[in-house]
């Protein structure tokens, strides 16, 4: 699955903020990403790496804040909201939701 922009579904009952795009990538996508080819992740992802937010190992990613961890399995979502924050999502909460933004656009769905 590419990674994001994503769009919370049903955003239009929510606050402004969660209408606007997230980026997302499935921890697994990192996990598997040779270390010679990281260059292909996300940007939001490769910054973060480079600033030593992320540890990636064989069995998951760890999101390090300035207040705490966050670990993604595999089969987790990473989620880099409108803020800056990283939130972790499992696959079926992740599905439940989240919409591809392209897709959310198609449907009406946008933020306007």
């Amino acid at each position: 699955m590419p990674g994001g922009p994503w769009l919370l579904k049903d955003c239009e009952e929510r606050i402004f903020d969660d209408a606007l795009p997230r980026e997302a990538i499935s921890a697994s996508e990192i996990i598997e990403a040779p270390e010679h080819v990281l260059t292909r992740l996300p940007e939001w992802i490769l910054s973060a790496y480079d600033r030593g937010q992320l540890v990636i190992s064989k069995t998951g990613v760890t999101v390090l804040t300035s207040s705490k961890k966050v670990r993604a399995n595999a089969g987790d979502y990473i989620v880099f909201d409108q803020h800056g924050v990283f939130l972790v999502y499992d696959e079926a909460t992740f599905q439940r939701e989240f919409t591809p933004a392209q897709l959310a656009a198609h449907r009406g769905l946008h933020a306007a």
